[in-house]
């Protein structure tokens, strides 16, 4: 079976579509009226969805013939998504069971640490199986303090929010600064891959690591703020809980444009500008 880029996207495209009808029709109109059929639509639907974007990168790693490391990252990535919608589905069955807050808090922060690590490692050995030392030689070193320098003022930003803002016990902070700190990894990797691929010239390398740093800022922007506003979250704290969705939405597309980036031959990848 021959995977085609164009196929994934609108595969990813169709459910950004129908997820974003769905929050605009269901999730906006708050307080819910409706809190069962929210429930349905939103926590049944945010598993699936999860769960396509990992089957979408794993059919990339498998069927796409990629080189073995490429592989390798890709079934990282995919794992950690997979490991995401897990942990909605079981947070929403031991929220179903009445099982205790302090319970459910724990069980949930260990999956969904674990699956931020698992993509956050992939990421990390997709971009060095893609910029090979042959490559990073070439590649200005600004390019590299740019991304250092955004990334670490960002992060120092977001850490002090995070800190300055919260009331609770010394475990919770560090486990919100867990997040924050594996987001801006990602957020580090995915600008500093965008500003070589920019550099060498290779579009669907840039269009690849532009979603990537989609997916990253998204991802951090939501996790500092949830870590910022938890002492002040009440109703609308569910609104912004379904935001999750679209970074992973954006790592599906960045896997339909790395199947785009397959078709250019060694040659043409490798040239220098």
């Amino acid at each position: 079976m021959k995977l085609k880029g164009d196929m994934l996207r609108a595969v990813i495209y169709i459910n950004i579509v129908f997820y974003l009808s769905l929050f605009v029709i269901f999730g906006l109109k708050l307080p819910m009226s409706n809190k069962l059929g929210l429930w349905a639509v939103f926590n049944v639907y945010d598993v699936i969805a999860y769960w396509i974007v990992g089957i979408v990168v794993f059919a990339v790693a498998m069927l796409s013939n990629p080189p073995i490391k490429h592989r390798k990252a890709w079934e990282l990535i995919g794992t950690g998504l997979l490991l995401y919608g897990l942990g909605d589905l079981l947070w929403d069955i031991m929220d179903m069971l009445y099982v205790p807050s302090e319970v459910l808090n724990i069980v949930q922060d260990a999956i969904y640490i674990l699956a931020v690590t698992f993509w956050t490692y992939g990421i990390m050995q997709l971009f060095l199986g893609i910029f090979e030392d042959r490559i990073m030689q070439r590649i200005p070193s600004k390019y590299s303090l740019i991304s250092g320098f955004v990334t670490i003022l960002l992060f120092l930003g977001a850490t002090m929010a995070v800190y300055g803002t919260n009331n609770y016990s010394v475990s919770v902070l560090v486990i919100n600064e867990v997040y924050v700190l594996l987001d801006f990894v990602f957020f580090y990797l995915s600008l500093k891959g965008m500003l070589w691929a920019s550099y060498l010239g290779i579009k669907p390398l840039k269009r690849m690591w532009s979603y990537m740093f989609t997916a990253a800022f998204m991802l951090a922007l939501l996790d500092t703020l949830f870590a910022v506003m938890t002492d002040f979250f009440s109703t609308y704290s569910m609104v912004l809980a379904y935001l999750w969705i679209f970074p992973m939405f954006m790592i599906g597309l960045a896997s339909a444009e790395y199947i785009n980036y397959l078709k250019f031959a060694p040659s043409e990848i490798f040239v220098s500008k």
